[in-house]
């Protein structure tokens, strides 16, 4: 499994999420890896190193090593802070530079998309300030379709999502509600 985190901090709402997936996957034996990408200081800027292989594999050494992660996972998740109603810029560089044409997607004789990475899935978690139905009525869960709809399941990945809101203040309560969101989705996930 690898767990693809997108958030500066591991103090926050974002790292009491990745604490219990990590706890929860600790507790049932199944390996994974984390990919924190402020921790690996990655460089969400798409440039002329990333585009210059026909195979879609970047040139980029570093890159190329996360899309081999990428193909041996069979699971991936997800977890980062609505900013915008979008994905933090170091996540939409990831995808940018990561989920490269000819390696996650390519378009077929007919111009139609086809992903390249089925037989995966992804589990995303977000967080926001506002309240969850906010988001999903008003603003239209527009940071989990980016990442779903958008991104993952267009490269092929069956998704499934959760959105956390009210995150602006972390006490126990959030902490036990929090908790309590990434154990039914994990148990969803896994079994499924």
């Amino acid at each position: 499994m690898l767990i693809i985190y997108a958030h500066f901090s591991r103090t926050g709402h974002n790292g009491v999420i990745l604490k219990e997936v990590e706890n929860w996957l600790k507790q049932r034996g199944q390996a994974y890896e984390v990919l924190d990408l402020y921790g690996i200081g990655f460089d969400p800027v798409l440039g002329v190193r990333d585009i210059s292989q026909a195979d879609g594999t970047s040139s980029d050494v570093f890159v190329h090593s996360i899309q081999e992660k990428i193909l041996k996972a069979k699971n991936l998740i997800f977890i980062y802070p609505t900013w915008w109603s979008n994905v933090p810029a170091i996540l939409k560089g990831f995808y940018d530079r990561v989920l490269m044409a000819q390696f996650a997607f390519r378009y077929g004789s007919s111009g139609l998309p086809e992903g390249l990475l089925k037989g995966r899935r992804a589990l995303v978690f977000t967080t926001s300030g506002g309240p969850a139905v906010y988001q999903k009525i008003f603003r239209g869960s527009r940071s989990i379709k980016v990442t779903t709809d958008d991104t993952l399941e267009f490269c092929g990945l069956r998704t499934q999502s959760v959105l956390i809101g009210n995150c602006r203040a972390l006490d126990e309560k959030k902490k036990i509600e929090i908790t309590k969101k990434v154990i039914i989705a994990m148990k969803k996930f896994v079994s499924v």
